[in-house]
């Protein structure tokens, strides 16, 4: 596997239904950040379309109880029904948004041997991988994805071949 793993100048196909990771807007992958623009990182597939959670009517039903607990201390009576349609009335009904990685061809920017450490158990440790940073040429919606090649890692592409490799403007001349 050594000879396989890919140098800073390789360049590859990134294709449909490899897992990279990326960073992507929270209100994807997080419940409770409908809205939420601020990016982390996850794992993606590539091609596939990711929706985020508009179905706001739980945490609406946790806001109008919460604001009748409320009222109740403090001596007053309202019900949940009229709570609620408080509620509905003064907070925006989220957007469906999307978000989706087109395939397409990655110089790679940055390789290391990384990522290992210790898990949950006394005796639960992984090692490191060799992790392969690569940014887009072309265009695209992503410009950098990163992923694993070695080790045991949610975003793993093991046999990807270079389609070529660029030359390094900067070599010596005798």
């Amino acid at each position: 596997m050594k000879n396989n793993l890919l140098k800073v100048g390789d360049i590859i196909n990134i294709v449909n239904g490899m897992e990279v990771y990326v960073r992507v807007p929270e209100m994807f992958f997080v419940d409770n950040r409908k809205t939420s623009k601020e990016l982390m990182t996850h794992n993606v597939i590539i091609g596939k379309v990711y929706e985020n959670n508009i179905d706001i009517n739980e945490n609406i039903d946790t806001v109008a109880k919460g604001i009748v607990e409320e009222f109740n201390c403090e001596g007053f009576n309202i019900s949940f029904e009229d709570a609620k349609a408080f509620v509905l009335k003064k907070v925006k009904q989220p957007k469906k948004k999307i978000f989706v990685i087109k395939e397409g061809i990655f110089k790679v920017v940055h390789t290391n041997f990384e990522g290992g450490g210790e898990g949950m158990g006394k005796h639960d440790t992984y090692s490191n991988g060799h992790h392969v940073f690569c940014k887009r040429i072309g265009k695209g919606n992503i410009s950098e994805i990163d992923f694993y090649q070695t080790g045991c890692f949610t975003a793993m592409i093991k046999n990807i071949v270079p389609i070529k490799k660029l030359k390094n403007k900067l070599t010596k001349k005798s």
